[in-house]
């Protein structure tokens, strides 16, 4: 998860990084650890109930629509 600001801030990589995002990294990555906790914590435990039925892993999302937009 520090690997992407690190390389977006990276002097190396300026020339790939758009001016909107230099020095605002927190604008493209501020969520990063609510993301990354909700999809290890929640989500995949929400995956796990269909690993049997593949077909009903849209459940998860539907389920999950107004946790996801709060984040």
């Amino acid at each position: 998860m520090q690997g992407y600001g690190k390389e977006i801030e990276s002097p190396d990589e300026a020339i790939l990084v758009p001016e909107e995002l230099k020095g605002n990294v927190h604008v493209l990555l501020g969520n990063m650890d609510e993301i990354y906790h909700f999809h290890g914590d929640i989500f995949f435990a929400d995956l796990k109930e269909f690993e049997t039925s593949p077909s009903e892993v849209g459940k998860c999302f539907i389920r999950r629509v107004s946790i996801a937009t709060m984040i």
